[in-house]
């Protein structure tokens, strides 16, 4: 008889983030320039070293193997300029001519790199990926996985498209920035009424009612959802991949653990906004919320339907 781990099932989700796959790839080099700029005084050698042991320290934190509130990690913070204060973006939230479909954005996912499929489902549902969930909710991980910069040079899929001969029409490459420019977080929703509970600009705040085709993980009542919200040319409110959770996350260890993200995403750039680190780290947003909501079930979710095909989100 072949011998089975005893926490084979269920998966056992710690407090490391165990689906962030190898993220320190993509990572830009330091910006030494925007150091300089800012007023930072240490040698080029200096803060090459201490920005390598910056990084090296920040990845033990995420690993589990040291505290979120490691004050060594923060001291190498503030000696390279990373600590300014929490800030949110001034930019207007212009509207976008029409909504854009999830689906082809999971599609643009998978003609331009098909192990996006693959890779975005753990980078955006975290353990949720092993599960039996519906089309619906891969499809969503997969259009969200169409941002996330794994091709040559930092490069994306919906950066692909954009740039196509003949170009995308006008306005669907204006829906897009608007989608991209829509930070995600973490709603609670009371019909279609959606208040933030992590923080973003006030003018990306919903002001009326949110469509909103939702995805359900497991089932259970629509009161806490992850996804970006954009408005439309009507002044109505469109929510992009919204994907409803079973239970709420602390938004306190959220902010915490963004907050990390947010001082290595200023490596490069030292003036980026809270919502310009959400944007460019939605996979992450997800992938917490959705781990989180895991750790807190009681019980294996079950659909109530055949298992979804692995293969394809569309």
């Amino acid at each position: 008889m072949i011998s089975v781990p005893a926490d084979a099932w269920p998966l056992v989700v710690g407090a490391a983030d165990e689906f962030g796959g190898q993220d320190w790839v993509n990572d830009a080099p330091a910006g030494e320039a925007n150091y300089r700029l800012l007023g930072g005084k240490l040698p080029q050698a200096d803060f090459n070293a201490l920005d390598d042991r910056f990084l090296r320290r920040y990845f033990e934190v995420v690993a589990g193997r040291l505290p979120h509130d490691d004050a060594a990690l923060r001291q190498m913070a503030e000696a390279l300029g990373l600590t300014y204060r929490v800030h949110f973006d001034k930019r207007p939230a212009l509207p976008a001519p029409h909504a854009l479909s999830e689906r082809l954005l999971a599609e643009l996912a998978e003609d331009y790199s098909p192990d996006l499929v693959m890779i975005g489902a753990d980078r955006v549902l975290g353990p949720w990926a092993d599960e039996p969930i519906s089309r619906e909710v891969r499809r969503y991980a997969a259009s969200l996985a169409a941002f996330i910069p794994c091709m040559d040079e930092g490069g994306t899929a919906v950066a692909r498209w954009s740039n196509l001969e003949p170009p995308p029409s006008v306005d669907d490459r204006a829906a897009l920035r608007n989608i991209q420019l829509a930070p995600p977080t973490l709603w609670s929703v009371d019909g279609d009424r959606w208040t933030p509970l992590l923080e973003i600009a006030p003018r990306r705040v919903p002001t009326g009612p949110v469509q909103a085709d939702l995805a359900f993980l497991t089932p259970c009542p629509a009161r806490f959802v992850v996804a970006r919200v954009y408005r439309l040319a009507d002044e109505s409110w469109r929510a992009f991949a919204p994907i409803v959770l079973p239970a709420a996350p602390s938004v306190d260890a959220l902010r915490r653990r963004l907050t990390l993200e947010l001082w290595r995403v200023r490596r490069v750039e030292r003036r980026t906004t809270w919502d310009d680190m959400l944007r460019r780290r939605a996979d992450l947003v997800y992938r917490l919320c959705a781990s989180a909501a895991w750790r807190q079930r009681t019980e294996r979710p079950c659909l109530g339907s055949p298992t979804p095909s692995l293969s394809s989100p569309c």
